[in-house]
């Protein structure tokens, strides 16, 4: 329950994620947690020294509470990207699912969301061909995700497991019919990704570069969990700095172009 020692800061970690089995309940079941809940937690740690980002990981969406929402928008340390799962953008399927929320209440949560933490990034998971799932019902989950305009999606195909009340219910679909599904969904989330990011042209992010997957360019994150490239040689390169020197820092970047799985852009040169 502590936040992550200096140590970590000391050693060069820039980003922490907070993740966990069902985060949104931290502190409920803790006798001595005082009344700290996910977003007590978060803000703990986003205090760190040193430390420059608090990533959350995924929070079911009636754990997204208003003072979860207030502290992305407010806190320049929280990153602004909250992964909130779905599952299914149809009321029968998420009956059907068990889920304790219907689609009304979802998307009154993305839109408080969005109404106070502008930029935000919401990603969720969408599970397609869950039995008894009809075209009619999979149409509506479709046209259900493409209003929430989720920044990415999570796309997977139902599976029955063995000793699971869902591997007994009628209706299981066939393995052709969850396999057009999911390329409709994985379809429209690369649209909706698009989308996202080509609000972004034109304007200049602060990436935390992490790796490199091709020659001269180094790959890392916005805080609100957008895929940065950048080149780090040649005439583009701003700083003059190579990719051993930027591994692990956090630099500002104009993105220039959008993708559906990411952007290109160029690093600034800081001033002065």
């Amino acid at each position: 329950r502590s936040p992550p020692p200096p140590r970590l800061v000391k050693a060069g970690y820039k980003e922490v994620i907070l993740t966990g089995i069902h985060l949104g309940s931290y502190g409920r079941d803790l006798d001595d947690a005082d009344g700290i809940d996910l977003a007590g937690i978060t803000r703990m740690v986003a205090a760190v020294d040193g430390l420059a980002r608090v990533r959350l990981s995924s929070v079911e969406p009636t754990d997204v509470t208003v003072e979860l929402i207030r502290l992305v928008a407010e806190n320049p340390r929280v990153c602004r990207h909250l992964h909130i799962p779905l599952q299914s953008g149809n009321d029968a399927t998420l009956k059907r699912m068990n889920r304790k929320y219907s689609t009304a209440e979802f998307a009154g949560a993305v839109q408080r969301v969005r109404r106070e933490a502008p930029g935000v990034a919401i990603s969720t998971d969408v599970i397609v061909g869950f039995p008894g799932e009809t075209d009619a019902d999979f149409a509506s989950s479709l046209d259900f995700v493409r209003e929430m305009a989720f920044s990415r999606l999570h796309v997977f195909k139902y599976s029955p497991r063995k000793g699971t009340a869902a591997a007994r219910f009628p209706g299981q679909a066939p393995g052709r019919v969850k396999e057009e599904r999911s390329q409709a969904m994985i379809h429209l989330g690369e649209e909706l990704s698009l989308d996202f990011h080509r609000k972004f042209v034109g304007e200049v992010l602060e990436v935390l570069f992490e790796q490199s997957e091709e020659p001269g360019y180094l790959s890392g994150l916005t805080d609100n969990y957008i895929k940065v490239e950048a080149p780090v040689v040649g005439a583009e390169t701003l700083t003059g700095e190579g990719v051993e020197a930027l591994t692990g820092e956090i630099r500002p970047v104009r993105l220039m172009k959008a993708y559906a799985d990411r952007m290109r852009g160029v690093i600034e040169s800081r001033p002065g």
